[in-house]
């Protein structure tokens, strides 16, 4: 037997969790991507 209630309940947490764990993935890539460019702003071919 289904409990409807629980499911919806359950799958509004799953749904609540994802979101969260989308934007802390989100907010690292742009962390990274943020480094990489200070990294290569740093390096500049032309100096040597």
């Amino acid at each position: 037997m289904v409990n409807t209630r629980t499911d919806v309940d359950l799958s509004a947490v799953v749904q609540n969790t994802l979101q969260t764990l989308l934007l802390q993935i989100r907010a690292e890539i742009r962390e990274e991507f943020r480094a990489a460019e200070e990294g290569i702003s740093l390096y500049s071919p032309d100096e040597y």
